[in-house]
């Protein structure tokens, strides 16, 4: 029975659409909705538009054999949702690079006059080295999106390599970004009960905790609801419009109009144990196949096992950046296409609103001993988009031994407050 698979890039999405045909007929009565078929060979623009006439034929195909192929009626929703006449890409499917990814999705844009010239030349300029050695991972958070095998029999966790036939379960659901960071969409289906139960309980904490002030200054939302911080018998919160700080007044301290806050801490921060959470992060968002060069970098996420002869990890740069706010943590991962080269294996880019982590995934076996990093000209020349940010802080993320003192807020006055409701114009 032929076997067939077509890629569909839409504004919002790109589909693949897999299935059996039940003969040539099939095939030909497919392909005949975009394109000619004439003595056995298919003639198909890769742009196509979503007029009334095409939907329709779409949807009397799907209807036709929805009973024996499930997969035409995921198919048949996504049709029917395009406006009409919206420009969409068809192509046979394959693995695509980001690169040529970054093509079909410009052309979307393009035929619907979302993107213009100008928009795809700047983009070449900032991005066209970067997606010539790289491809791009950019975890999904605006929609329910399962990682992994969905069938449970099928599973095998990432991070100890245990399936349900070596005893592992597969019940709770997993998070591929923490639950408290805002994620509610983006799940990992390949990590077993265990080791979810061990990032939840000894990872995460850690890096929650690091991150506490700016998940309660974003209003990041957690299961619990709107974050706050319980200290010297007060409280700091986000109400969802704005941040309250109740805090006895003893406990504040009042330099030159600045007001400082020593925050008791809920949890000794590991510096260490906050990259192994950023890394697992990493780890369940990149493609299955690169984790075999990855096993190193596994042990020690899952283990805390690093490798011999000690390799010291690199530092996680982080940055503030004016970028638009979003209710949910961000994630993306740089993979390298080339096998050799100074340049890391894996980017990874962390984002809370607008607070940027960018760092190495270490210890991967395609890398060189210390790879090229931010400052470096050969990774900034590449890497065109983190050169332009200006004010990159190296954090030292190395350490099993807490961060020493306290966690500390400083409240600057604004110097141009807003008038009263009431007060007449200047």
């Amino acid at each position: 029975m032929p076997r067939f698979s077509v890629d569909f890039f839409t504004t919002n999405r790109q589909h693949r659409l897999d299935f059996h045909a039940c003969g040539e007929a099939d095939l030909a009565a497919f392909f005949g909705i975009f394109a000619k078929v004439e003595d056995r060979e298919i003639k198909m623009e890769i742009l196509q538009r979503a007029t009334p006439a095409l939907k329709a034929a779409i949807a009397n195909f799907c209807a036709e054999r929805r009973t024996q192929v499930p997969q035409l009626g995921a198919f048949a929703k996504l049709m029917r949702a395009l406006a009409d006449n919206e420009g969409f890409v068809v192509v046979p499917a394959r693995e695509w690079t980001s690169a040529q990814t970054v093509v079909f999705e410009m052309l979307v844009g393009w035929s619907n006059g979302t993107v213009k010239e100008e928009d795809i030349a700047k983009h070449e300029q900032l991005f066209g080295l970067l997606l010539s050695k790289y491809n791009c991972c950019v975890a999904r958070t605006d929609q329910r999106t399962q990682i992994g095998n969905s069938q449970i029999e099928r599973r095998t966790c990432r991070f100890c390599r245990r399936s349900k036939a070596d005893g592992a379960k597969f019940v709770k659901q997993a998070h591929a970004i923490s639950r408290a960071l805002g994620n509610i969409h983006l799940t990992l289906a390949d990590e077993c009960d265990d080791c979810n139960e061990f990032f939840g309980n000894e990872l995460e904490p850690h890096l929650l905790e690091f991150l506490k002030i700016q998940r309660v200054f974003l209003g990041i939302t957690s299961r619990a609801g709107n974050p706050r911080i319980v200290s010297h018998g007060g409280v700091i919160l986000n109400d969802g419009e704005k941040m309250v700080v109740a805090v006895p007044t003893e406990k504040l301290r009042n330099e030159d109009g600045v007001i400082t806050i020593d925050l008791e801490g809920d949890l000794p921060i590991i510096p260490e144990r906050c990259y192994r959470t950023l890394a697992k992060f990493a780890l369940s968002i990149i493609p299955e196949d690169n984790l075999a060069h990855l096993a190193r970098t596994i042990d020690w996420v899952r283990n805390g096992v690093v490798p011999s002869p000690v390799h010291a990890l690199p530092p996680v740069q982080t940055a503030i950046v004016p970028l638009p706010p979003n209710s949910s943590a961000q994630l993306s991962a740089y993979i390298r296409r080339d096998e050799k080269s100074s340049l890391p294996h894996i980017v990874g880019e962390f984002r809370l609103g607008c607070f940027l982590f960018v760092f190495c995934l270490p210890f991967s076996d395609r890398d060189v001993e210390e790879p090229d990093f931010i400052g470096s000209p050969i990774f900034d020349d590449v890497f065109q988009h983190y050169k332009n940010v200006e004010n990159w802080q190296p954090c030292a993320f190395d350490s099993r031994e807490p961060f020493e003192g306290p966690t500390v807020i400083r409240l600057t006055p604004n110097p141009n407050p807003a008038p009263a409701a009431n007060s007449p114009p200047a």
